[in-house]
């Protein structure tokens, strides 16, 4: 009987192996940031958006110090509440809550090295007027969600930028500063 367990313990321990040496397993929320982008300067104004974001920088090993050469620039968070069904008394019954997250990277110096990006989270969640605070409080408890995970798909955009891709948006933000500084002079 000892035996036959210990035999049924071999292929769990051989999965359990495979997937720890697998070269692609990674802890979800942790992402691979470019080393330039290991310090960064952040601008954004909403409080609870900003709380979530140095968390999930901190967990990507990110520290957050307006020494860095790159700046995350966070447009005001946008929300949105929207009503999706109704009631046969035409009562609205669900609403669909919207966080649109609008950012871009910028150097240190303010140069826009791309248009603003744009990152956008739905949720949908049931109001009942009999429970009006509970249903308010559900709400509030959806809106940190969304402002969690829109952080976590922001740094997960951000990661996506490589050294190569970073050092030619540089150069390329600079080139059209300098180019704009020349016409100026000119005129």
């Amino acid at each position: 009987m000892n035996t036959q367990r210990t035999l049924l313990c071999y292929p769990f321990m051989a999965l359990a192996l495979l997937l720890a040496s697998c070269c692609g397993f990674q802890l979800r929320g942790l992402s691979n940031i470019a080393p330039e982008l290991k310090i960064l300067d952040i601008n954004t104004t909403d409080h609870l958006f900003n709380q979530n974001l140095i968390a999930v920088l901190k967990t990507n090993g990110i520290t957050v110090n307006d020494t860095g050469d790159y700046r995350l620039r966070i447009l005001p968070l946008e929300r949105e509440n929207k009503e999706v069904t109704l009631s046969g008394g035409g009562i609205v019954s669900d609403y669909e809550l919207t966080g649109i997250l609008t950012w871009h990277l910028e150097t240190n110096s303010g140069l826009a090295l791309f248009p603003p990006r744009k990152i956008r989270m739905s949720r949908t969640y049931q109001y009942s007027y009999n429970h009006a605070t509970a249903s308010r409080s559900e709400e509030d408890l959806i809106w940190h969600e969304l402002t969690q995970k829109l952080a976590i798909s922001l740094i997960h955009q951000v990661s996506t930028i490589s050294s190569q891709q970073l050092a030619t948006l540089t150069a390329n933000a600079k080139a059209v500063a300098e180019a704009e500084a020349e016409a100026e002079a000119e005129q």
